[in-house]
């Protein structure tokens, strides 16, 4: 794994970093990832800002863990449903720092620890022969296919199709 082209613009004074553009690839094998973070940081407040952080990929394979920036709800049911598969993935998210945490400051989409919080994301997946693992029932959906977007209290499934043992299923809709 390699970070072959990394670059950076930023601007820093006694008290704030003002990142303008931090960007790279990650290489790793067949899978390619690009990210981008932007933002400012007051580093007379100990350290607190807003950045924006966004990633894409292709032919990405889905972890067998949840990323540690999921929620822990998130990651406890991606654990219970041991999603797999190869997806093209794109992300935009604001990321809050604060340390110390600061009381001051607005609820956040998804507060991830004391000091890191989602302050707003949108996650799109084009999903290529997914699957499950479903204990609970007799079959486990396979062939997982289609389109994902998971906003803050919204999740949307476009022109997903999959398989449950001979059954063919179809389905669009969202989850809120």
């Amino acid at each position: 794994m390699s970070f072959p082209d990394v670059s950076a613009r930023a601007a820093v004074t006694p008290t704030t970093l003002d990142v303008k553009n931090l960007s790279g690839a990650l290489d790793a094998g067949k899978q390619k990832l690009q990210a981008q973070l932007s933002g400012k940081l007051d580093l007379g407040n100990v350290t607190s800002g807003l950045m924006r952080v966004t990633v894409a990929g292709k032919g990405v394979d889905l972890p067998a863990e949840a990323p540690v920036i999921f929620p822990a709800s998130w990651r406890d049911m991606w654990r219970g449903h041991s999603p797999a598969g190869v997806a093209d993935v794109s992300a935009e998210a604001g990321v809050r720092i604060n340390l110390p945490p600061n009381p001051a400051s607005s609820q956040p989409a998804v507060q991830v620890s004391n000091w890191l919080a989602l302050d707003g994301y949108t996650v799109r997946l084009a999903l290529k022969n997914g699957s499950l693992k479903e204990t609970a029932w007799p079959e486990s959906p396979t062939g997982i296919a289609g389109k994902i977007e998971v906003v803050p209290g919204r999740v949307s499934m476009t022109g997903m199709t999959g398989a449950l043992g001979g059954i063919q299923l179809a389905w669009t809709g969202q989850v809120d």
